[in-house]
Protein backbone atom coordinates (compact mmCIF):
# COMPACT_ATOMS: atom_id res chain seq x y z
CA UNK A 1 0.00 0.00 0.00
CA UNK A 2 2.38 2.69 1.32
CA UNK A 3 4.29 1.58 -2.32
CA UNK A 4 1.50 2.21 -4.50
CA UNK A 5 0.64 5.70 -2.42
CA UNK A 6 4.89 6.80 -3.09
CA UNK A 7 4.44 5.36 -7.04
CA UNK A 8 1.08 7.73 -7.32
CA UNK A 9 2.82 11.13 -5.28
CA UNK A 10 5.84 10.27 -7.90
CA UNK A 11 3.04 10.21 -11.06
CA UNK A 12 1.65 14.00 -9.92
CA UNK A 13 4.59 15.26 -8.73
CA UNK A 14 6.14 14.36 -12.48
CA UNK A 15 3.15 15.24 -14.08
CA UNK A 16 3.22 19.09 -11.59
CA UNK A 17 6.68 19.31 -13.40
CA UNK A 18 6.01 19.41 -16.50
CA UNK A 19 2.96 21.40 -16.53
CA UNK A 20 4.95 24.01 -14.23
CA UNK A 21 7.65 23.77 -17.07
CA UNK A 22 5.13 24.27 -19.55
CA UNK A 23 4.60 28.57 -20.85
CA UNK A 24 1.09 29.38 -19.47
CA UNK A 25 0.08 30.26 -23.32
CA UNK A 26 -0.19 26.50 -23.60
CA UNK A 27 -0.88 24.82 -20.25
CA UNK A 28 -4.00 23.07 -20.15
CA UNK A 29 -6.14 23.42 -18.05
CA UNK A 30 -5.44 27.03 -18.06
CA UNK A 31 -5.20 27.50 -13.92
CA UNK A 32 -3.11 25.68 -10.79
CA UNK A 33 -6.29 25.19 -8.86
CA UNK A 34 -7.90 23.38 -11.80
CA UNK A 35 -4.77 21.09 -12.27
CA UNK A 36 -4.53 19.72 -8.79
CA UNK A 37 -8.28 19.37 -8.74
CA UNK A 38 -7.70 17.19 -11.96
CA UNK A 39 -4.70 15.60 -10.03
CA UNK A 40 -6.84 14.68 -6.88
CA UNK A 41 -4.51 16.61 -4.70
CA UNK A 42 -5.20 19.39 -2.53
CA UNK A 43 -3.80 23.02 -4.24
CA UNK A 44 -1.40 23.48 -0.95
CA UNK A 45 0.54 19.87 -1.48
CA UNK A 46 0.71 20.70 -5.51
CA UNK A 47 2.23 24.21 -4.13
CA UNK A 48 4.38 22.75 -0.89
CA UNK A 49 5.91 20.27 -3.80
CA UNK A 50 6.44 22.64 -6.34
CA UNK A 51 8.53 24.71 -4.17
CA UNK A 52 10.69 22.31 -2.78
CA UNK A 53 14.54 23.16 -4.25
CA UNK A 54 15.05 19.63 -6.69
CA UNK A 55 11.47 20.34 -8.17
CA UNK A 56 12.45 24.14 -9.40
CA UNK A 57 15.27 22.93 -10.36
CA UNK A 58 13.94 20.31 -12.42
CA UNK A 59 11.58 22.94 -13.71
CA UNK A 60 14.35 25.31 -14.80
CA UNK A 61 16.10 22.70 -16.29
CA UNK A 62 13.38 21.68 -19.04
CA UNK A 63 12.25 25.51 -19.75
CA UNK A 64 15.95 25.49 -20.47
CA UNK A 65 16.05 22.62 -22.57
CA UNK A 66 12.69 23.85 -24.08
CA UNK A 67 14.63 27.10 -24.91
CA UNK A 68 17.37 25.39 -26.65
CA UNK A 69 15.19 23.92 -29.13
CA UNK A 70 13.62 27.34 -30.15
CA UNK A 71 16.56 29.20 -30.01
CA UNK A 72 17.74 28.51 -33.68
CA UNK A 73 14.34 29.83 -35.16
CA UNK A 74 14.74 32.74 -32.84
CA UNK A 75 17.66 33.17 -33.96
CA UNK A 76 16.61 32.96 -37.78
CA UNK A 77 13.56 35.28 -37.72
CA UNK A 78 16.15 38.01 -35.68
CA UNK A 79 18.65 37.58 -38.19
CA UNK A 80 16.20 38.40 -40.85
CA UNK A 81 14.99 41.46 -39.23
CA UNK A 82 18.61 42.44 -38.43
CA UNK A 83 18.98 42.41 -43.01
CA UNK A 84 16.22 44.50 -43.10
CA UNK A 85 17.62 47.17 -41.36
CA UNK A 86 15.71 46.82 -37.71
CA UNK A 87 18.46 48.71 -35.65
CA UNK A 88 17.23 47.37 -32.64
CA UNK A 89 17.67 43.76 -33.79
CA UNK A 90 20.86 44.25 -35.68
CA UNK A 91 22.40 45.57 -32.42
CA UNK A 92 20.83 42.08 -30.70
CA UNK A 93 22.02 39.90 -33.05
CA UNK A 94 25.37 41.13 -32.88
CA UNK A 95 25.52 41.33 -29.16
CA UNK A 96 24.36 37.46 -29.49
CA UNK A 97 26.85 36.47 -32.03
CA UNK A 98 29.99 38.09 -30.07
CA UNK A 99 29.01 36.92 -26.49
CA UNK A 100 28.96 33.41 -28.13
CA UNK A 101 32.38 33.77 -30.10
CA UNK A 102 33.88 35.06 -26.37
CA UNK A 103 32.27 31.78 -24.99
CA UNK A 104 33.88 30.00 -27.36
CA UNK A 105 36.87 31.05 -27.30
CA UNK A 106 37.12 30.77 -23.67
CA UNK A 107 36.78 27.54 -24.37
CA UNK A 108 39.01 26.56 -26.68
CA UNK A 109 41.77 28.60 -25.12
CA UNK A 110 41.37 27.52 -21.88
CA UNK A 111 40.06 30.55 -20.17
CA UNK A 112 43.13 32.42 -21.29
CA UNK A 113 43.11 35.72 -23.48
CA UNK A 114 44.21 35.64 -27.02
CA UNK A 115 47.54 37.62 -25.78
CA UNK A 116 48.66 35.58 -23.02
CA UNK A 117 48.59 32.88 -25.52
CA UNK A 118 50.60 34.82 -28.00
CA UNK A 119 52.83 35.21 -25.49
CA UNK A 120 53.34 31.69 -24.16
CA UNK A 121 53.56 30.54 -27.57
CA UNK A 122 56.67 33.20 -28.25
CA UNK A 123 58.50 31.68 -25.00
CA UNK A 124 57.99 28.43 -26.29
CA UNK A 125 59.35 29.51 -29.75
CA UNK A 126 62.19 31.02 -27.36
CA UNK A 127 62.86 28.10 -25.65
CA UNK A 128 62.73 26.32 -28.58
CA UNK A 129 65.24 28.50 -30.61
CA UNK A 130 67.63 28.64 -27.65
CA UNK A 131 66.78 32.50 -27.03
Amino acid sequence: MTEEITTEKIDWVEKAIEYEATPERLREPKTTTEFAKILGIPRSSYYYEMSKKENQERIIDICFKQAKKRTPNILDKLGQKAEEGDGKSQEMFLDYVLEKSKKTETKLTGGLTLTQLLTQADESDRENKGV
